[in-house]
């Protein structure tokens, strides 16, 4: 029997492939519902849009009398943690599996363009060799850095502990660094390229280097495949999760907080505030520091260690607006704010932009309106950003006022996308650990772990061998199919 601590993707999706191959397990969450950091909700309020008089007119004859009111409903789809997926055939195939394919939402066309913060707005990223070399966001020395970037030759083995810094200036150029690099993992990561580790966070970035020289030719090479497709779901990303979850058959403890695991009687015995577990094996599928926790009395090393994993404070604003109070186009997924420009925010996703029906306004009258007075009271259209402030960045927003973090926001959001109204919603999210950072400070925990499988425990986390969703569930097959039947 196998116990699974933690039910967010990795685990979740450690347990639905167990089931498939007939693996006994259990699983214990210390939540009441199941996708970690996977949350979606659906916010709605009503708003008073209009008050009219309906008597009838010589130019309005079919009025009936009385006072009609047109109410407003709004409802907004929002994302606490991550907003979509990336999901290749696997993926796919998964969502099939789940049979929640008719609830899958892709993309809206505009979302392929990628806007940086630069001199003062938002400026579109090439999206094509040809938009490089003619347009003007980089400059002439770094396209001929990325030219020259792909003549390099393959090295033979990686530079130890080598950052992202290190590695996108050895091969291209600062301003690469400064104006691609820094905003995607703030934006992405919430971490900071100059400490983040190359083999930890993109090693497939180091055997491109080691093959073909070129990280651009190795692009090229490996983008001969499926294309990947960026998806969520109707009613938010969290619907995978819940899928996951109520597939296992009853195999799920809710509110099950673990405290201890240690050895009794040849078995791992795992204490929780509900009751006591027996299992043969365990796989540990929590966030770093909570593993620390309830290891701290049989591996006190390891527990040392999984606390040097650093987790940034990360806050989350979703903020609504009138659409004909912007007047920035909003063409694109969103836009990433370098160090460098010294803006509150990392960034923000427009979030409905991207996909479809994140921003759903309905009218309703409190008696009968005539059709051709309905044409009078149209829904008026909104967008919704969401917003990114903190990680490593910015840590210091965890000791903030949740009102000065919504003021910074909306000033920013108002002078950069010429925006001439106070936004009609926002709510503010904390995550006092966000995202786990591949620094130096992974090191260690990720050494111990590798030793423990002969002790029958397992770790499958975002904390290790890869952050994304689809890392995490990719690990979780790949550790379910190495287990013995």
């Amino acid at each position: 029997m196998v116990c699974i601590i933690g039910g967010g993707i990795s685990g979740l999706s450690l347990a639905y492939y167990f089931q498939k191959k007939g693996v006994p397990f259990f699983l214990l969450e210390a939540d009441e519902q199941p996708g970690g950091v996977i949350r979606s909700e659906q916010a709605t309020y009503t708003t008073l849009a209009s008050t009219s008089a309906t008597e009838p007119t010589d130019k309005a004859p079919y009025r009936t009398g009385g006072v009609v009111k047109a109410y407003q409903h709004h409802q907004y789809q929002l994302e606490y943690g991550p907003n979509s997926i990336l999901a290749d055939p696997f993926i796919e195939q998964l969502i099939d599996e789940l049979e929640l394919r008719s609830e899958v939402l892709e993309t809206l066309p505009v979302s392929k363009n990628r806007y940086i913060f630069r001199k003062g707005r938002y400026r579109k990223l090439p999206t094509n060799p040809l938009h490089l070399v003619l347009g003007g966001f980089f400059s002439a020395k770094t396209k001929w850095a990325i030219w020259r970037e792909t003549r390099q030759k393959p090295q033979a083995k990686p530079i130890a502990n080598e950052t992202l810094s290190e590695f996108f200036s050895r091969h291209f150029s600062q301003e690469i660094v400064d104006y691609a690099l820094n905003p995607f993992v703030a934006g992405i990561y919430a971490g900071n390229p100059d400490t983040l580790l190359l083999e930890k966070t993109f090693p497939q970035l180091a055997q491109f280097e080691q093959t073909y020289g070129s990280i651009i030719r190795g692009f090229i090479k490996a983008s001969t495949g499926a294309r990947k497709k960026t998806l969520t779901f109707k009613n938010g990303l969290q619907t995978l999760p819940l899928a996951l979850a109520n597939g296992l058959k009853g195999s799920i403890q809710y509110n099950a907080t673990v405290e201890k695991v240690y050895r009794e009687n040849g078995k791992w015995a795992i204490e929780t505030t509900k009751a006591t577990y027996e299992a043969d094996q365990v796989v540990v599928a929590t966030p770093a520091y909570v593993a620390a926790g309830f290891l701290e009395e049989t591996f006190p090393t390891l527990a040392g260690s999984l606390r040097q994993i650093y987790y940034p404070p990360m806050a989350v604003v979703h903020s609504v607006f009138n659409r004909r109070a912007v007047k920035h186009p909003l063409d694109g997924f969103g836009g990433l704010n370098p160090a460098l420009e010294q803006q509150f925010t990392l960034g923000s996703i427009w979030s409905s932009a991207v996909f479809p029906g994140r921003c759903k306004t309905d009218v309703e009258f409190t008696q009968f309106a005539h059709p051709t007075d309905q044409a009078q009271w149209q829904a008026s259209e909104q967008v919704l950003f969401t917003s990114f402030v903190g990680g490593s960045r910015f840590p210091e927003v965890a000791d903030w006022r949740d009102e000065d973090i919504l003021q910074q926001t909306t000033q920013e959001l108002q002078r950069n996308f010429q925006i001439s109204q106070a936004p009609v919603f926002q709510k503010l999210t904390r995550w006092n650990k966000a995202i786990p950072q591949y620094d130096k400070g992974v090191l260690e925990a990720h050494q111990q772990t590798d030793a423990l499988a002969a002790q029958q425990v397992w770790f499958c986390a975002n904390w290790k061998d890869g952050i994304s969703l689809p890392d995490c569930i990719k690990k979780a097959k790949s550790l379910a199919d190495q287990w013995p039947s």
